[in-house]
């Protein structure tokens, strides 16, 4: 465990405890304003609010077994790209507790200006995510969701919302031979 989830997972015990003990909380615009005897603490809870509410695409280990080598079927459940959720996202694919690096990454198949399929992908070396220039329309886009390490550990590289993903026109050129101008493609991607 990092030094920053440990720190958001004592903050949250904190709040949590705060809470239990029913002390006086006012504010208002998402502040928090606590008593402790002569001292005042004031929180912002924007942070605690958005992380809640924040999981579309997190990771989940489901029939984790134990052992000599334990290891955990991935699923991602809420997620989707375009409006469509991709195609196995109950069954992504095992890893173990002992491995060092493990890539989860939505393999997302074009048909002209929307996703034609997507498919949850984990590999051992990561996924060639950068969006490159095409003379055509793009048809296949790898993107990053996280990173899993040993004893389970991940690290999200997504937004927060659900994917929106179409193909963009980056810039023009001029074919001299052909005596015409060639759009170029790139991929628009944000977070809904």
């Amino acid at each position: 465990m990092n030094d920053a989830h440990l720190r958001n997972l004592e903050r949250k015990i904190e709040l949590e405890a705060r809470a239990r003990k029913k002390i006086q909380v006012q504010g208002g615009n998402n502040v928090l304003v606590s008593t402790f005897g002569d001292k005042v603490v004031v929180d912002t809870n924007l942070e605690e609010a958005s992380s809640a509410t924040c999981t579309h695409w997190d990771v989940v280990f489901k029939d984790q077994t134990s052992g000599e080598n334990p290891k955990a079927t991935l699923t991602v459940p809420n997620g989707m790209v375009n409006g469509l959720f991709p195609e196995n996202k109950e069954d992504i694919g095992s890893v173990t507790k002992e491995d060092e690096e493990n890539w989860l990454y939505l393999e997302v198949k074009m048909r002209e200006n929307n996703v034609d399929y997507a498919t949850y992908r984990v590999s051992n070396s990561k996924p060639d995510t950068l969006f490159n220039l095409e003379k055509e329309l793009p048809t296949d886009v790898q993107i990053l969701l996280a990173f899993i390490g040993p004893n389970f550990y991940v690290q999200k590289f997504t937004g927060c919302g659900h994917i929106r993903i179409y193909p963009k026109i980056a810039y023009y050129s001029y074919d001299d031979s052909q005596k015409e101008i060639i759009p170029f493609y790139t991929h628009e991607l944000y977070y809904a």
